[in-house]
C-alpha cells in the first residue's frame, strides 16, 4: 500500500474546502519524507507521525531526527520499550521539542510513573500524553485508577491498547469516575445501536468520552456518520488502525514497510 498525494487526495477536489486540500497535500508531503528516511518502518507508523508534524504545522527535518535518533541511543537500551515500535514517534516527539533531551527526560519520568503499574509499549504512548501536560502531578495516578475500572468493568477486552486512552481521560480535567462512567454510559449506547466488534465499541467509547458534549448526542452523530458511509459504501469492511489526538496508536502493522 503506497501513502501518496494521489491516494490521500481521492475525490473531486473542487468541491473540497482549500484548507482540507492543503493538510491533505502537507500530510502526504510530510509522509514522503518520513517514509524516505525511515524505510524499515510500517506505513502506518509513519502516516501517524506525519500527522504529528501536520498538527504542528511544521514540516519534517530530517537531520533533526536523525540527531534525536543517536541522542535515544545514548539515553535508552536496545531493549528498552522507547526503542521499541514506537521509537519513530519517540524521535519524532524529541526532534519537535526546543530541548530534545529535557523532552526525553519529562517521557522517562512519567513512564517510570506508570510503569509501577503497568509497563509495555503503550506505556510509552501513555507517557507522552503526560509529559505533554503542563503540570501533570497526580495523572499517572489517576491514570491508574481509570485504567483499572477499565479492567473492572471488561476484564477480557481491556488491554495495554487502553493504556493510552486512560491517560487522555485522565487529563481530560475531569474526574477519573466521571469520565468513565461515560465511557461506559456510550459503551451501552453504541452496544445497541451498531454492528462492530466489541473491542472496537469499547475503544470508540473511550473517544467519544474524552470529546465534549453530551453522550448521547456525540452517540447519535457518530451513528448517523456510520449509516451515511454505509450508504455511501465507505463503511470500512474490518477495522481500521485508530488514532487518539497525539497519534499514540492502536497499530495492527499488516500492511507493509513503508519503503
Amino acid at each position: 500500500m503506497k501513502i501518496s498525494t494521489r491516494i490521500i487526495l481521492t475525490g473531486k477536489m473542487k468541491t473540497v474546502d482549500q484548507k482540507i486540500e492543503s493538510k491533505c497535500r502537507s500530510l502526504a508531503e510530510n509522509y514522503r519524507i518520513l517514509a524516505a528516511g525511515n524505510k524499515m518502518e510500517f506505513q502506518e507508523m509513519v502516516l501517524a507521525c506525519a500527522g504529528i508534524y501536520l498538527a504542528a504545522d511544521t514540516a519534517p527535518d530530517m537531520d533533526r531526527v536523525q540527531a534525536c535518533k543517536k541522542l535515544l541511543k545514548s539515553k535508552a537500551g536496545i531493549f528498552s520499550n522507547f526503542r521499541g515500535s514506537d521509537e519513530l514517534l519517540v524521535r519524532c516527539k524529541m526532534a519537535l521539542a526546543d530541548d530534545p533531551a529535557l523532552y526525553f527526560e519529562r517521557l522517562e519520568r512519567e513512564y517510570q510513573r506508570i510503569k509501577t503499574f503497568f509497563s509495555g509499549e503503550q506505556t510509552v504512548l501513555a507517557a507522552m500524553i503526560l509529559a505533554e501536560q503542563s503540570s501533570s502531578e497526580g495523572m499517572a495516578d489517576k491514570t491508574k485508577q481509570i485504567y483499572k475500572e477499565m479492567k473492572e468493568a471488561h476484564p477480557w477486552l481491556t488491554s495495554e491498547n487502553d493504556l493510552p486512552f486512560a491517560a487522555l481521560m485522565a487529563v481530560s480535567g475531569r474526574d477519573a469516575s466521571s469520565v468513565y462512567a461515560e465511557a461506559e454510559e456510550i459503551y451501552a449506547f453504541l452496544n445497541g445501536k451498531l454492528k462492530a466488534d466489541k473491542d472496537t465499541l469499547q475503544m470508540l467509547s473511550h473517544i467519544l468520552a474524552i470529546r465534549s458534549g453530551q453522550a448521547e448526542a456525540k452517540c447519535e452523530k457518530l451513528c448517523a456518520l456510520a449509516a451515511g458511509l454505509k450508504a455511501a459504501g465507505k463503511f470500512p469492511r474490518q477495522r481500521e488502525p485508530a488514532c487518539h489526538p497525539g497519534n499514540s496508536c492502536r497499530f495492527r502493522p499488516s500492511h507493509g514497510r513503508a519503503g
